[in-house]
């Protein structure tokens, strides 16, 4: 019987096809989780960038908006020292005051281009305003729940952004305490309007807002977010809000039109939102202001952000398919060319073997040719170029195979000395060129000039046939440079010299005459205050010390004048009592303004000088200057100058002592130079010119500092004979 036939077992090896698509999958999988990987790297970072950016930003944004509001907050303050607005507080019935604190009160907000400036007494009512003309006919005004005016009237400054109940109009009021002593009296307001800043950030294309500390938006580039809110209000804070009319009445206060998408990160998150009809996503950052509980909120579109994504994706695929494809390209190369390098190497041995003798000669020539700094010109005896080496075309600009079979005239002669190069070309020829050479000048390719010497012998073959001729250039234009910066250098410090004295002659005739010209500026403004105060004498006064003083200009400039053309000014006898008295005259008023006081002692008797009385009355006005400016940061009570006037055997001195700070010693030795100076707006000639006028009169100037603070100056001059 025979044996059943049973089926084979099927194989279940994959076909190739199957095991080739296997073997690829995975990498696939790894390679498209890589992109997808590198897509939100490029993604996060370019968020990153943009949050970077925003950051940026807040340069500009901060100090403009920090600007705006800080410029006017210290003028309240100002105003509420005058003394006409204690007065007014104290009697707000008094017609008179009334009348002349509303102009006031006016005149100040015109000249500060500001909104509004009021007076409030401690009940929140308005006694005075610089709107006072329309304020007549309306009904009187309160503050007293005004945030701002509870900040001021606790004796701090109030700030707070508010819409007008009455005109409508925002903005920020600025309010200040009025305090007699300790006690709050009143309050000054100033109310500021922040369009500027709105239309700034209007301008900027990307949304702006700023929102107080109840999250209310009260500036925005976008008008329809203006007092809406970042979070949700309760109905008691909104109730709340309309009541005090901070942001006008019966506001709704919704939610600010947009969706939060992402939550918070670092003070950045992601909304949706629509402007101008289109939907659009955002990245905003909120930064909290240190100064004020408001918050600054910028809002960015982050559409070109998202496209970083897909951006960096595509780019990584189109590198690593490139990738990709070099390497299989490479591959194929590396083959063919293993192949050509084994037949191109055999092939350069046997070249290299037949031609080492001559590769040895050619590079040790060219080596020698190419080191030369010197150029190496060849001619026959037509004058045809027959070799140039690499020194000639580098002077030139010309390359060899330019220049090579050229005849005269050669493209590097200069133009403007074209019968030069005839004639040294014709002596070149001839055998007439000296042997100490000739000066000549290129013109190269580029434009600009080069000047050589030219030593030319002439060209003898083995043979010992004259060819030609073989001429050495030599370079030498950095040596005219230098000759001619030499000679303009010498030029420039004679000029140097020239205007440096006429710097000092004009440095000393602006320092000299700016003292009686801030006197004139003093008495006229003494004259001003004496005419509004109907004081006739006093003005005649100042009037007669400004003659005085542009009489004394007039003086100094005729000295100098003097001085200039190597006249003698004119020397007379002098009290140095009159000349010290006479400065303190003019300096009366200068003195007041300071708050300074003047102490003189003098000697007696008292012996006469020979000087010129205007410049030694310059000498002291400038040494009693000295004393007052370094005692600006002296208490008033201590603002006092000694001035001593005393006599010896042979000389008489006068001595001005203040109580500033001293002169530290790394200075002293500097002191009497020219042009130095340690005040910001000085000139540094003062002590100078006190120096120079005492030695013109036989006489020093010496100075030391005071052992309980500040400096003596001391000015000695010869007894009149």
């Amino acid at each position: 019987m025979p044996e059943p036939e049973y089926p084979l077992p099927q194989s279940h090896t994959p076909k190739p096809g199957r095991r080739r698509w296997a073997r690829w999958l995975l990498p696939l999988v790894i390679w498209m989780g890589l992109m997808a990987a590198y897509g939100e790297w490029a993604f996060r970072r370019a968020v990153t960038a943009q949050v970077a950016g925003m950051h940026r930003n807040l340069d500009v944004l901060l100090p403009a908006l920090e600007s705006a509001i800080t410029r006017y907050q210290d003028f309240p303050y100002a105003v509420a020292r005058d003394r006409l607005a204690w007065d007014f507080l104290a009697d707000a019935q008094n017609v008179h005051l009334q009348d002349k604190f509303d102009p006031y009160l006016q005149d100040v907000n015109r000249r500060l281009g500001t909104e509004l400036l009021v007076l409030l007494d401690v009940k929140g009512e308005v006694v005075a305003s610089s709107n006072w003309q329309s304020r007549l006919n309306q009904a009187p005004e309160n503050y007293s729940d005004r945030p701002e005016f509870k900040q001021a009237r606790a004796g701090r400054l109030g700030l707070s952004y508010a819409v007008d109940a009455r005109t409508g109009l925002a903005g920020l009021h600025i309010a200040q305490p009025v305090q007699n002593g300790d006690t709050v009296i009143g309050v000054m307001v100033l109310t500021v309007r922040l369009d500027a800043v709105q239309s700034a950030w209007r301008q900027r294309g990307s949304p702006v807002v700023l929102a107080d500390d109840l999250g209310v938006v009260f500036l925005s580039s976008e008008p329809d977010w203006l007092y809406t809110t970042t979070e949700p209000l309760g109905a008691d804070v909104v109730q709340q809000l309309n009541a005090s009319r901070q942001y006008g009445k019966s506001r709704t206060f919704a939610p600010i039109p947009w969706r939060v998408k992402r939550d918070k990160a670092d003070g950045h998150y992601e909304v949706s939102t629509t402007i101008q009809g289109v939907e659009r996503d955002f990245l905003a950052l909120d930064t909290r202001l240190g100064q004020w509980p408001w918050t600054l909120i910028q809002i960015s579109d982050v559409a070109t952000t998202k496209g970083e994504r897909w951006s960096a994706i595509t780019s990584a695929t189109l590198a690593s398919g490139f990738v990709l494809f070099a390497a299989m390209y490479l591959r194929q190369r590396e083959k063919r060319f293993r192949e050509l390098r084994s037949a191109r190497e055999q092939l350069e041995q046997r070249v290299r073997e037949r031609t080492k003798d001559l590769e040895e000669e050619v590079s040790f020539r060219k080596a020698m040719e190419d080191s030369l700094l010197v150029g190496v010109r060849a001619r026959d005896l037509e004058g045809h170029v027959i070799y140039v080496n690499p020194a000639i075309c580098e002077m030139t600009g010309y390359r060899a195979d330019e220049l090579l079979g050229r005849l005269p005239p050669y493209p590097y002669w200069h133009p403007d000395e074209t019968e030069k190069h005839w004639a040294d070309n014709r002596a070149d020829l001839s055998g007439r060129a000296g042997l100490t050479g000739y000066e000549s000048r290129f013109r190269h390719r580029d434009g600009h000039d080069v000047f050589t010497m030219i030593y030319t012998t002439p060209l003898i073959d083995a043979a010992g046939t004259h060819k030609g001729w073989m001429s050495s250039v030599v370079d030498i234009t950095a040596q005219k440079r230098a000759e001619e910066q030499q000679r303009q250098h010498v030029e420039q410090m004679q000029r140097a010299g020239r205007l440096a004295s006429l710097g000092e002659m004009a440095s000393t005739l602006a320092h000299e005459i700016n003292q009686p010209l801030m006197a004139m500026a003093s008495f006229a403004s003494a004259a001003r205050v004496y005419s509004e105060q109907n004081k006739p004498i006093q003005l005649v006064e100042s009037l007669d010390s400004i003659k005085a003083q542009a009489l004394r200009a007039r003086t100094i400039i005729d000295r100098i004048r003097l001085a200039a053309k190597q006249q003698t000014p004119g020397f007379q006898p002098c009290d140095l009592h009159a000349v010290v008295t006479n400065v303190l005259a003019l300096m009366r008023f200068d003195l007041r303004q300071r708050k300074a006081r003047v102490l003189v002692h003098y000697a007696d008797p008292l012996p006469h000088v020979h000087a010129d009385r205007v410049m030694l009355e310059q000498v002291v006005m400038n040494l009693i200057v000295n004393g007052l400016q370094a005692m600006q940061a002296t208490p008033v009570a201590k603002r006092v100058v000694d001035i001593r006037v005393g006599a010896d055997a042979t000389l008489v001195w006068i001595r001005v002592a203040d109580n500033g700070t001293g002169i530290a010693p790394e200075i002293a030795s500097q002191l009497f130079q020219a042009f130095f100076t340690t005040k910001p707006d000085g000139l540094g000639l003062g002590l100078k010119i006190c120096r120079t006028i005492l030695e013109g009169h036989g006489g020093r100037l010496e100075f030391e500092n005071k052992p309980q603070g500040g400096t003596i100056f001391t000015a000695y001059l010869p007894i009149a004979p």
